[in-house]
């Protein structure tokens, strides 16, 4: 190798290394300020836990005493997160004229949030065994009880529950609603997520269940309506194989919005049915019929399979048939190439449930709905998920959104029409 080649290849590995540090970089300083934000609300929690301990929720009506303890505004305050102070509000707490200092707001004070053990834990994820482990090092670093620390985090997971709960769904145009179920243990999550008329995917709610029972479905459906998803405008639905879903949102909504099934799921229900010896057949035939442009090119495909099936397997057949057009009802509404992509499969929704599945994958002990901490699954899906939804991208082709929607609307009126 001559001189000079090594040198452009020694000098290209320097651009390379420097380039690869300043990524590095980039990524510990946006971990950082996630963990800052994280770790504020753990500190917020603690204060206003105390205040309610000694001065009763907020905007509570009280008899005057003089030697009741009220709450008196709040003042401007500090704590330490990783060697910098961050400005925090501190609630005020008197008891006639006499000031009462929050003792958490002292402790907070001596110590640093941001160690190295707490950063530790929140990049390879916290397990429940090493738990209590933690809230020690936490609690005595800060000289408060491992109680206090334990209730602050479970006040700030619950907070992320009742965000999302509480999402007004009116002021947004809903284009699509993905839903399936993601289990813990013995305990199934039904999940909506939506995608608005930009291409934006949001949780829209969830509910638990022992499976994926039809009511369980039907009262997520509900509450969505209940938070005002707009049913006088178009969307569609895209949905897993699951019976119970299917009936909820024909229970709820009727046939006035059209529903999408997944085509991953039906080529594999297909293939329980198949000898292993076709399913590589089974699989080249699917991947053609979603590579068509067209609908009819696409109908061809499917009445393709339906006759290879045929020779193979009645059953099939028929599992087939249950899902009929609705395998094709984004070809219907002339979705192109790359929007298609996003909406024949339950891929979106998937895709939030694995990062939800690696940030809860320590866990180990869940507890039963019956015990006392009956929303812990809850809790910890609400967290996992709004993270997820703060990384996800736009998807790919939704600038052909506002053309299906329009289509689909079309033929929602041609439907009234005729029924009038």
């Amino acid at each position: 190798m001559s001189v000079n080649i090594w040198n452009r290849l020694l000098a290209q590995s320097q651009i390379w290394l420097s380039q690869a540090e300043t990524r590095i970089q980039s990524f510990q300083e946006q971990f950082q300020e996630q963990a800052r934000e994280s770790l504020l609300k753990l500190a917020e929690s603690l204060l206003e836990q105390e205040a309610c301990e000694k001065a009763g929720p907020r905007y509570q009506r009280a008899k005057a005493s003089s030697l009741r303890i009220h709450r008196a505004g709040s003042d401007p305050g500090s704590v330490r997160i990783g060697h910098q102070r961050v400005l925090i509000r501190k609630q005020r707490l008197k008891q006639g004229d006499r000031e009462i200092p929050l003792e958490s707001y002292q402790a907070l004070r001596r110590g640093d949030l941001l160690t190295a053990r707490v950063l530790d834990c929140m990049v390879r994820g916290l397990s429940t065994r090493n738990y209590d482990e933690l809230l020690e090092e936490i609690a005595g670093g800060l000289g408060l009880s491992k109680s206090s620390v334990s209730r602050a985090f479970v006040a700030a997971s619950r907070e992320a529950l009742e965000q999302l709960h509480s999402r007004d769904l009116s002021r947004e145009i809903w284009a699509a609603i993905h839903i399936d179920a993601i289990h813990f243990a013995d305990r199934s999550l039904i999940v909506a997520l939506g995608i608005n008329g930009l291409g934006c995917k949001k949780v829209l709610g969830m509910k638990e269940g022992s499976t994926e029972a039809a009511q369980v479905c039907i009262d997520l459906l509900q509450s969505l309506i209940d938070r005002g998803l707009r049913t006088d405008l178009p969307f569609f639905f895209v949905l897993d194989g699951g019976k119970g879903l299917r009936k909820a949102v024909r229970d709820v909504f009727g046939d006035r919005f059209p529903v999408q099934r997944c085509l991953i799921h039906k080529a594999r229900n297909l293939e329980d049915y198949l000898p292993k010896r076709a399913h590589m057949e089974a699989r080249r035939r699917w991947a053609r019929l979603r590579r068509c442009e067209r609908l009819s090119d696409a109908r061809l495909e499917l009445a393709d399979i339906r006759h290879w099936l045929g020779t193979i397997s009645t059953e099939a057949v028929a599992s087939l048939d249950e899902a009929g057009d609705e395998l094709l009802t984004v070809f219907a509404y002339g979705a192109n190439h790359m929007l298609k992509r996003s909406l024949v499969t339950t891929n979106l929704i998937e895709s939030t449930f694995s990062q939800v599945r690696r940030l809860t994958a320590r866990v180990k002990n869940w507890t039963h709905p019956k015990s006392k901490s009956k929303d812990q699954i809850r809790r910890w899906a609400a967290v996992a998920l709004l993270s997820a939804e703060s990384k996800a991208n736009y998807i790919k082709g939704y600038g052909q959104l506002p053309e299906v929607l329009s289509r689909i609307r079309q033929q929602q009126l041609n439907s009234t029409a005729q029924a009038g």
